[in-house]
């Protein structure tokens, strides 16, 4: 079988198969620096980090107004952590949206 030469002394076909994996070794790179960073924050800050952990005396801080209740009425899961909640309290809205980082650390 002969191989064309293209410019520069490369074999046809061979730079596309080999172009991801520069790619790809750069994006895991990310991912663990993104993955390492997350977890010296999250000793170091006192953020909710899912849905459930979201109760009325952080939404109060946040909002600056007291909640007294926080329920979830729809929770979904991807490349963030989604949620509908509803709030009790004096001069709070009745329902808010809230996204957060992805559950999953390797999806982040």
């Amino acid at each position: 079988m002969r191989h064309r030469l293209r410019r520069g002394g490369m074999v046809a076909g061979t730079a596309s198969r080999a172009a991801p994996v520069p790619g790809l070794a750069a994006h895991m790179d990310r991912g663990f620096h993104r993955i390492a960073t997350d977890a010296v924050v999250r000793r170091t800050r006192s953020l909710p980090r899912t849905v459930d952990t979201l109760d009325a005396a952080y939404l109060s801080r946040l909002m600056g107004r007291t909640v007294t209740s926080v329920s979830a009425i729809d929770v979904d899961a991807g490349t963030s952590s989604r949620a509908r909640l509803t709030l009790a309290g004096e001069g709070v809205r009745e329902s808010v949206f809230v996204k957060m980082v992805a559950v999953i650390a390797a999806t982040r």
